[in-house]
This record gives C-alpha cells, sequence and structure tokens, in this order.
C-alpha cells in the first residue's frame, strides 16, 4: 500500500500511538513544519517496521505551487459573484446594500488578504497534497495536522477519490480564543458570538473617542484644504510629547504641504500598537487637536442608531447567504477538488458575522464624514483593503466630486492578494463594478509595472516619491561600516509565518557555536504569540529579542533573514545580505522572492540555510561587491528622487504649489 503522511508540528507520537504499517508499504512523509526534529523522528519509527520511507521536500514543492494557484484563484473570486446565481441575481446585487454598495466588496473573500486570513495559505497546501496523491498513486493518507480546514477538505476529497482517510492523534498548542475562531462547527452561531463581542468592543471604543475629543474646536475644513485618511498613532511620538503632529507615513510630504500653508483635515482610523495604549493614543490626539491640528477619528462619525442599522442590514444579508450558502459550495472546485471548506469561515465572518458588520460599519462612517467635507482632494493609502472599498463606495453613494488618491505606501509583493485583481474586476461594467479611486499612485516603478500587468489603465496610474521611504536615500550615499557577524531575523506582522521562521533558524543553528542572532519583533505583532506556536521556550531560546529601532540593527549585522517585511529593502540599503526562507508552514511572500541577484539567497531546508551563513561569514564583509545590484533593485522598487527631499511629483500632483514654488522650496530645504 502507498501511504501519505500528513502531519505539523502538533502531531502526537507516544510509543503505542504509531500507526501499523506492513513491510510491502511505501511511506511518503508530508510535513508541514519546519521542525526537522519531528520529521527525524517519525522517519526512524518507521523504518524499524521494515517498510519503505521517503521524505518529501514540501517547503520546495509548496512554494513552487504557489505561484499557479495565485492566478488561478485572483481569477476565480473575479468571475465568482457572476457564476452564483439565484433567481437571476449575482452575488454583487443579491448582497446589496443600497443602490450603490454591496457588501461583496467588503467581504474577505473580495479582498483575498493573505494576512487577514489563512485560507489561501491553506489552499495551496491542500492543492499541492492532492497533486502528491495523484503523482505518488496513494492508496491511505494519515492526517495529523491541528487545522481542522485543511482536515475536512482533504477529507472530502479523499471520499470522493475513494481514497482510505485516517486522522492521527495531535496536541493543542493553541490559546482558546484561536480554538474558538477555529471551531469547524455550529458556523452560524459561533460568528454571531464573535460579531457581538466585537460589536461590543467597538460600541466602548466609540463612546471613549466621543466623549474625550468630541466637544474639541476644530479649525474650519475649506474647500481648499486636503483630507487625509491615515492610521493612528503611527506618529513620531517624541515630538508629540512637544505638541507636534508627525504623521510617520507621510513626513516629509506633511512638512512641505505645511511649508506652504496647505491646511490638512487629518481622519484617524485607530489601530493596535505596541507602542502605545488606546488610553494614551487618546491623550496625544488630544493635546494635538488643542495645538491646532484638525485631526478627526472615524468614530466620531457613527452613533448607537447607525450601529443598530447596521446589524439590521447584516441579519438581512445573513439570511440571503445561508439561503444561497450550498451553491456557492458547488462553485469552489479546482479540477477533482473542492476546498469550501478551507474559505466557509471567511464567508461566513463576511456575511454572518464580524468582517460583514466592520464593513459597514465602515460604509456608514464614510457617508458621515463625505457629508460634512468640503475637500477638494482626499488621499488615502492604497492597500485594496475592504475599507478602501466602503470609502469609495461611499463618495459613489453621495455623489461628492471630491478626487481620491490611492497612494501605494508599502512595499508590495506578488503574495499580497489583496493589491492584485483580475482584469475582468478592473474593466467590469454594470452594477456594483469595484469600486476605484480616480487616481492610483503607485511610489515606483515596479509597483506601477504590476498594476499595469493587472489591467489597470495608465489613466488611472502614475509613480511619485516613496514618502515612507526616503531616509534610504542617505544610506544609499554613505558608504558601509564594518559590520559584526550577527543575524538579525525580522519578524513579521504575520504570528504564522514568523513562528515558522523563527523555528526553522533554531533548528538549523542550535548545534552551531559562536554565531550569534538577533529578533526584531513587528510594532504590532505579540511576540508571546510567536513563540506559543513555535514551540520555542522564550527562557531557553539563544535568541536576543531587539526593540531597538531597525536601521540601527541593520547597520550592524551582516545577514537579515525575513518574510514578507519591506526590511529585506531596507536591509540592501544598509549592506546587508537578505536571505529568505521556504517553509512549509507559509507561502513564500518575499517582495524579493523573483529578484535574481547575488545579495539575495532562497533556501528550503535547515541544511541549506546552515550552509549559507556559515559560506556568507566565511568570507570577509565587502559591501562594495553587491552595492550596485542592490541599488537597481531598491530603485526598480522605490521612486526615489536622490537630488532634493521635496516630493515634487507628489506636490505637483495634489496642487500644492506652482513648480517655481517647488523650485523655491528645494532650495530652501537644501540650505
Amino acid at each position: 500500500m502507498r501511504i501519505l503522511i500528513v502531519f505539523d508540528s502538533s502531531l502526537r507520537m507516544g510509543k503505542d500511538e504509531l500507526p501499523p504499517f506492513n513491510k510491502d508499504d511505501t511511506v511518503y512523509l508530508f510535513p508541514l513544519t519546519s521542525k526537522t526534529s519531528i520529521t527525524t523522528d517519525f522517519v526512524k519509527r518507521i523504518k524499524i517496521t521494515g517498510c519503505e520511507v521517503e521524505f518529501l521536500q514540501t517547503a520546495e514543492i509548496i512554494n513552487s505551487a504557489a505561484d499557479k494557484v495565485r492566478d488561478k484563484y485572483i481569477r476565480f473570486i473575479a468571475e465568482l459573484p457572476e457564476r452564483v446565481q439565484h433567481r437571476d441575481k449575482s452575488l454583487k446585487s443579491l448582497f446589496a446594500i443600497d443602490d450603490h454598495a454591496t457588501m461583496w466588496w467588503f467581504s474577505l473573500v473580495a479582498e483575498k488578504n493573505t494576512f487577514k486570513s489563512d485560507a489561501f495559505n491553506r489552499l495551496v497546501q491542500l492543492d499541492t497534497i492532492v497533486n502528491t496523491v495523484r503523482c505518488k498513486n496513494i492508496d491511505r493518507i494519515m492526517f495529523g495536522c491541528e487545522n481542522r480546514k485543511l482536515q475536512n477538505a482533504l477529507y472530502d476529497f479523499s471520499q470522493h477519490n475513494s481514497i482510505k482517510f485516517e486522522v492521527l492523534p495531535v496536541r493543542q498548542t493553541k490559546g482558546l480564543k484561536e480554538r474558538i475562531g477555529e471551531f469547524q462547527g455550529l458556523f452560524y452561531l459561533k460568528h454571531i458570538f464573535l460579531l457581538l463581542c466585537f460589536g461590543g468592543q467597538f460600541f466602548l471604543r466609540a463612546f471613549k473617542i466621543k466623549k474625550r475629543l468630541g466637544k474639541l474646536n476644530r479649525p474650519p475644513i475649506t474647500d481648499k484644504s486636503m483630507t487625509i485618511i491615515t492610521y493612528y498613532p503611527n506618529i513620531d511620538i517624541e515630538a508629540a510629547k512637544d505638541g507636534i503632529f508627525k504623521n510617520k507615513y507621510y513626513e516629509y510630504l506633511q512638512e512641505s504641504m505645511e511649508s506652504y500653508g496647505r491646511d490638512i483635515t487629518w481622519i484617524a482610523m485607530y489601530v493596535i500598537n505596541n507602542s502605545l495604549s488606546f488610553k494614551e493614543s487618546l491623550e496625544y490626539a488630544e493635546q494635538l487637536i488643542k495645538n491646532g491640528y484638525n485631526m478627526y477619528f472615524l468614530e466620531e462619525f457613527i452613533s448607537s442608531g447607525m450601529q443598530i442599522k447596521c446589524l439590521l442590514i447584516l441579519l438581512r444579508i445573513s439570511l440571503k447567504f445561508i439561503r444561497i450558502k450550498k451553491s456557492i459550495c458547488l462553485m469552489h472546485t479546482f479540477g477533482t477538488y473542492n476546498f469550501y471548506k478551507i474559505f466557509r469561515d471567511d464567508w461566513y465572518s463576511s456575511f454572518v458575522g464580524t468582517v460583514g458588520y466592520i464593513g459597514l460599519l465602515y460604509y456608514s462612517m464614510f457617508k458621515s464624514l463625505l457629508s460634512r467635507l468640503e475637500a477638494s482632494k482626499c488621499l488615502y493609502y492604497c492597500e485594496m483593503h475592504a475599507w478602501e472599498k466602503a470609502l469609495l463606495s461611499a463618495k459613489a453613494a453621495l455623489g461628492t466630486k471630491m478626487s481620491f488618491l490611492g497612494y501605494q505606501h508599502a512595499t508590495i509583493s506578488k503574495m499580497l492578494l489583496n493589491y492584485f485583481n483580475d482584469s475582468h474586476e478592473i474593466s467590469g461594467c454594470g452594477d456594483y463594478k469595484m469600486p476605484q479611486p480616480d487616481k492610483i499612485v503607485c511610489n515606483g516603478q515596479l509597483p506601477y509595472n504590476y498594476m499595469r500587468e493587472c489591467g489597470w489603465p495608465e489613466e488611472k496610474l502614475c509613480i511619485a516619491e516613496a514618502i515612507r521611504y526616503n531616509h534610504l536615500k542617505e544610506y544609499m550615499r554613505s558608504k558601509c561600516k564594518r559590520k559584526r557577524d550577527v543575524i538579525l531575523v525580522v519578524l513579521s506582522i504575520s504570528p504564522l509565518e514568523s513562528s515558522s521562521i523563527l523555528n526553522m533558524i533554531n533548528e538549523s543553528l542550535h548545534n552551531v557555536k559562536g554565531i550569534e542572532a538577533w529578533v526584531k519583533p513587528h510594532p504590532f505583532l505579540r511576540i508571546e504569540e510567536v513563540f506559543t506556536l513555535s514551540g520555542i521556550q522564550p527562557d531557553n531560546c539563544s535568541f536576543l529579542i531587539k526593540n531597538e529601532p531597525i536601521e540601527k540593527l541593520l547597520a550592524e549585522t551582516r545577514i537579515v533573514i525575513v518574510g514578507e517585511s519591506s526590511v529585506s529593502i531596507e536591509a540592501l540599503a544598509l549592506g546587508c545580505e537578505v536571505v529568505i526562507v521556504n517553509v512549509p508552514e507559509w507561502i513564500n511572500m518575499s517582495p524579493l522572492k523573483d529578484v535574481k541577484a547575488g545579495m539575495i539567497r532562497i533556501v528550503s531546508s535547515q541544511e541549506e540555510l546552515r550552509q549559507t551563513i556559515l559560506d556568507i561569514f566565511k568570507e570577509k564583509y565587502n559591501p562594495e561587491k553587491y552595492a550596485a545590484a542592490s541599488r537597481k533593485t531598491i530603485n526598480d522598487f522605490f521612486y526615489l528622487d536622490e537630488e532634493s527631499n521635496v516630493p515634487k511629483k507628489f506636490l505637483e500632483l495634489l496642487g500644492s504649489s506652482s513648480v517655481n514654488g517647488i523650485d523655491n522650496l528645494t532650495k530652501r530645504c537644501e540650505k
């Protein structure tokens, strides 16, 4: 018999829990864990039975499949609303809120965000397992993973193809909150419960914001002012202590606009931040407003009655969803397998639960906000999130003439699927077509090319300065100093990605002496959750947790190991060599994974990672070796005007000044 064993780090293997094998069996191991210690032990114990064992290099296999599944999946989502019909209505019409907005565009399904949901990651794993079953002519599947979504989808595939399916014992590695969220039963009740929990939290947050800030006087909004929607508290904290507002994502654009006396109305969207508590954030906001900054929180534009109305709309939509969910399920088929059970939670959350409610809240808040604004232009972060679709839908509902500019402020990876649409969605016509800004402002040539490849027309796109990365110019001008033989592991906002990378590095270096490794967590990441998921005990960890500014750490280290984070590109500017790891738990989302250059290495195993690190440290540090290639890579991603710190293209786009005025400002900055 040909047996496939799919397992992760939660597999429990006591002496009496090893599955029975026969000598004529061939066993294929399909690990979804980067912990080779588990795999090695498993191989030894199976070989004792005398059967043949083959270990599959799943990190490489899964990540090779991801690109193919990506394109297929983006096209699938674009076509799905028209494929599911009920009483001659498409999904967009069925989930309509009014004549201008539909909850389809506010859903996790339409957004395709690979950080908000693990569904696409699990789909790639399922696709790879199914292809392995076909290639190896598997007769029996043994499944020893904690993820029930993948288990249920694989079970259905096995039943449909008359393949024996057996569940192996696993241990619980996640907390109660995570287990409730991933519970694969009583979906309607589960998502109603999660919705009510969120609804209570949102009501209290809105109440506290309005109580503290609602009565403060704000400067009048004129039609010549500029509205900027921003995440908060993404601010320079030291400046805020002195009552000065500096937006860290727009800093030198803000300085240039203020130098012209251009009024800015800031719309703050609160995001949990490790640097400041909610209470501290409000205290700073109150002081900044008192100092004359025209700042509003989005929650100030919603009432209790509006929140109740959103709940009633969601109830109406949820009843429609329940009636057609079987039709939706049947459409989730690729070849010989159906993957609806992997995406079922996303559907329920979007049309029964929390995500749907959040979308309705955003739509209501933005309509309330835009009805009071008189600004000529609105600038917002373009990440293709659901809240952006709510903003643009609100614009359509009110018929406002305000110009909306979506700015790509971050580094774009091709595996951040929320950024990408099929050309069918972009050029679509009819009712409820995809909400679009008047212009997408790309921060470099490469993201511009990505948008053109998707089907965005040239007239909708332009390139302006990469505001967030202006500091890279100084790094590229100065020569790198001597560096220590230290590895810096930069963790992203995703706990799953971060824990898998940490596991791989830990197992690669635990027997290697004399190598120092530092870990820098993402500002919005709970490092405790990463250690819990990885199974590494913080007290026994040889890595040093670093909270210093990332530029300081990059200046000292030679090797940077990083996943999705844009730090990978900053590392190149500071003379570091970047190592990108393929792991089986999480698809490779690095923006550099397709860049062919000597200072970028991609590894798919612990042995490969260990040898790569040792080889780099054997050589004397030579920052000039890859300097030209690094500069080209950085300039491909970001438009950096190295002649000036004044964002000329951006100012012209915003109509903040004349060309002569920009030149005068440039001269003042140079002085």
